[in-house]
C-alpha cells in the first residue's frame, strides 16, 4: 500500500494538490494516510520557486514515518556544489551551466544559510535506493552489478563525506556507480551527430532504456525520450556489448529522473516511470502500489502543474 511519487523540483502547490487527490490529510504539520505510504524517488530542489515549502514537506512526511524518500542526482549535485574537497575546490564546479541549474534553490535559500545546512545534512541520510520484499526504488536506473557493489563498499547506502569525494572522481567505482543509479546510463551517438535537450543544450549522448533488450535497435527508440533529432539508425552491436536489460522476472521497480512527457504509461509490466515532467511544469505523477507484481496503467495518479 504505497504511492510512489515522481520529481517534484520544488513545485509545492502541485504536490499538495497530488497528496490531497491520494487522500493524504495535513495534520500536526505533515502530510499521512491512514492506510499508506508515500514513497519519493528524489529531484526534491531546482526548477521550481517554493523549494523549501517542498523540501518541508518531504522531510516532515518522513520524520513522522508516513512516507519514504531517497536522494535524487539534484540532491547528490547540491552536496558536491556546497562541498570543498581537501584541495580547496568545490567538487561540482560552480560553473556558469551548474549555476544556472541551481539557481531556484540558491535563491530560495538566500541569507538562509542554516536552514539550508539542515537540508544539506538530511540529504546525506537518504538512501541511494529502497529495496522492498515486493518492488524495488531508485531515482534513474536499477543495475543489480552495480547495486550489490555499492552494497559491498556503502553497506550504509547513504552519501558519506568520504563517499561523496570519491564519487567526484571520474572513472573509481564510487563515480561509475553515482552516474549509472542516479543519472542513467549513456551512450554516444554515432560521431558529429549532435541535438538539444529539452534545457536547449547541446548533446552528443543519449540515455538509453535500460530496462529494454537492445538486439537490432535505432538510436531513437532506444532512447529514454522520443526525440526526432536522434538519428533512426541501427545501434552497433559493439556500443552496448554487456547490456542486460532488467528481467521480466524481476520484482517491479520504480524510478523518475527522465521527464517523460504525455499520459503516464508503465515501461514494462514490472518496470515503471513516475517522472513526467512537472519540472517544465507539466504532470506531477504518482502510482498506487498495492503489491502486484504486473503493474497496470489504472494505477497512475497525476495533477496537472499549478505552481
Amino acid at each position: 500500500m504505497f504511492d510512489i511519487i515522481g520529481d517534484i523540483h520544488g513545485f509545492a502547490e502541485t504536490l499538495k494538490l497530488l497528496l490531497d487527490n491520494l487522500g493524504y490529510k495535513n495534520e500536526n504539520g505533515f502530510y499521512y494516510h491512514q492506510n499508506r505510504k508515500a514513497i519519493f524517488v528524489g529531484d526534491f530542489i531546482d526548477r521550481g520557486k517554493s523549494i523549501r515549502e517542498t523540501l518541508n514537506i518531504v522531510k516532515s512526511m518522513t520524520n513522522n514515518n508516513s512516507a519514504f524518500a531517497i536522494i535524487g542526482n539534484h540532491e547528490y549535485n547540491a552536496l558536491a556544489y556546497n562541498t570543498i574537497d581537501s584541495k580547496g575546490r568545490f567538487l561540482r564546479e560552480h560553473s556558469s551551466k551548474n549555476n544556472h541549474q541551481h539557481k531556484q534553490t540558491i535563491l530560495a535559500f538566500e541569507n538562509r544559510k542554516d536552514e539550508w545546512e539542515k537540508y544539506l545534512n538530511w540529504f546525506k541520510t537518504l538512501p541511494l535506493f529502497l529495496e522492498f520484499e515486493n518492488f524495488n526504488v531508485v531515482h534513474a536506473c536499477w543495475d543489480s552489478e552495480k547495486i550489490n557493489l555499492l552494497k559491498k563498499i556503502n553497506p550504509e547506502n547513504r552519501i558519506s563525506d568520504k563517499f561523496l569525494e570519491l564519487t567526484s572522481i571520474k572513472n573509481s567505482v564510487e563515480f561509475d556507480i553515482v552516474e549509472t543509479i542516479l543519472k542513467g546510463k549513456e551512450i554516444l551517438l554515432p560521431e558529429e551527430i549532435k541535438y538539444k535537450d529539452k534545457d536547449g543544450h547541446l548533446r552528443d549522448s543519449i540515455r538509453y532504456k535500460w530496462w529494454s533488450k537492445t538486439d537490432n535497435v535505432s538510436y531513437r527508440n532506444i532512447s529514454v525520450n522520443f526525440e526526432e533529432q536522434i538519428p533512426d539508425i541501427i545501434v552497433p552491436k559493439n556500443i552496448l556489448n554487456g547490456h542486460k536489460p532488467y528481467s521480466e522476472n524481476e520484482k517491479p521497480v520504480f524510478f523518475g529522473h527522465y521527464w517523460k512527457t504525455g499520459n503516464p504509461e508503465i515501461q514494462a509490466h514490472n518496470v515503471c516511470c513516475v517522472d513526467y515532467s512537472i519540472a517544465k511544469c507539466n504532470k506531477l505523477t504518482a502510482y498506487r502500489y498495492n503489491g502486484e507484481q504486473k503493474l497496470d496503467n489504472k494505477n497512475f495518479v497525476t495533477v496537472n502543474c499549478i505552481d
